[in-house]
């Protein structure tokens, strides 16, 4: 009689837990960084979800990967003859801000951007 109280408790949980974790997933905060975005229609930015993005620009691209802690970004290009960069980034009203922070200066503001016209 206890097993088998024991059993239908295991399965109740059991379910209850895939359950909770299946809306967790389902319902998750997206990242607003992942995206297109551009300053100007022709220097463009591009994040994905795995941590890596590019700087395009008309004649060239240049990949990068970077990491989010917090409110702060590390972006690492590829192309060592382009500096690595540091930024707080910031939404408002649908734009991206990246200030940049330690040896990184400036102040972008990024409004999104078609991905159909990005180079890929």
């Amino acid at each position: 009689m206890k097993k088998k109280k024991f059993n239908k408790l295991f399965w109740i949980l059991l379910f209850l837990i895939i359950f909770i974790v299946s809306v967790l997933i389902i319902f998750r905060p997206k990242n607003p960084l992942i995206g297109t975005w551009t300053t100007d229609g022709v220097t463009i930015y591009r994040f994905d979800k795995k941590g890596k993005g590019a700087l395009i620009v008309p004649l060239s691209k240049y990949t990068f990967n970077y990491k989010m802690n917090d409110d702060e970004i590390h972006i690492d290009f590829k192309n060592k003859k382009l500096h690595d960069s540091d930024y707080k980034v910031s939404f408002k009203k649908g734009k991206l801000i990246l200030k940049g922070i330690n040896k990184t200066t400036g102040t972008y503001t990024f409004k999104k951007h078609e991905a159909k016209n990005a180079k890929k």
